[in-house]
């Protein structure tokens, strides 16, 4: 990633290259031999995932969540905006 992103965002987007990682290695074994840590995938690949992690974040503020939740997703967003 070359551009400054959000702590929130950056680790969503972990878990969300974590979550697809799961699901690839399971069913592709190819894949898992040539990538068989999750937690380095996660780590080099984690910038692919960081849009759809800003849309879940912001989907996530018309959800049924805490309100707490709801009001750190939102300033992450903010500052997120503010450094690029």
């Amino acid at each position: 990633m070359s551009r400054a992103v959000h702590k929130l965002i950056a680790t969503t987007a972990k878990e969300m290259a974590a979550c697809w990682y799961d699901e690839r290695a399971r069913k592709d074994a190819a894949f898992h031999k040539a990538n068989p840590s999750q937690d380095r995938f996660a780590s080099q690949h984690w910038g692919l995932w960081v849009k759809l992690a800003r849309e879940q974040l912001t989907r996530m503020l018309g959800g049924n969540y805490p309100e707490q939740w709801k009001t750190e997703i939102y300033e992450a967003l903010i500052a997120d905006h503010t450094l690029h």
